[in-house]
């Protein structure tokens, strides 16, 4: 069995990445998150990032953000940030072999971003993850 642990190459940390991403991106709703992706061809990633870098780049990428408008405790953004993390990884192999389907996407960038003022319980926010990913699937042709 593969491993699950979402290493360093599917994590979206490069800023030349993440400005065009919500500068660009097309954007999903399930509440109480939102994604915002963006796919990028061989040749656009050539250009954007730094050279040598391109090898540390994951074919899917993901990014959690946690408003702290919304939660005021580290601890409640936290909780929250482990939740769509795990909700997250329990559901990429099925992504990721949607994604492999369509050879001219080198790299999918997706930002999820809790929008809601309450600690939602995990099998909510894994609902809305899972109906999330589908829709990003669906229009990626």
């Amino acid at each position: 069995m593969p491993s699950q642990r979402l290493r360093k190459p599917c994590r979206l940390r490069l800023k030349t990445l993440v400005e065009p991403l919500f500068a660009n991106g097309k954007s999903e709703f399930a509440y109480p998150l939102r994604a915002v992706w963006r796919t990028c061809a061989a040749n656009q990633l050539t250009h954007i990032l730094p050279k040598g870098s391109s090898e540390s780049i994951g074919r899917v990428q993901m990014l959690v953000v946690i408003p702290k408008r919304k939660q005021k405790h580290a601890t409640d953004r936290v909780l929250l940030r482990r939740r769509v993390r795990e909700a997250y990884r329990r559901l990429l192999p099925a992504f990721e072999e949607s994604v492999r389907q369509y050879p001219h996407i080198a790299t999918l960038s997706v930002a999820f971003v809790y929008i809601s003022g309450k600690a939602e319980p995990y099998d909510t926010i894994y609902r809305k993850m899972e109906k999330l990913l589908t829709n990003i699937a669906a229009q990626l042709s």
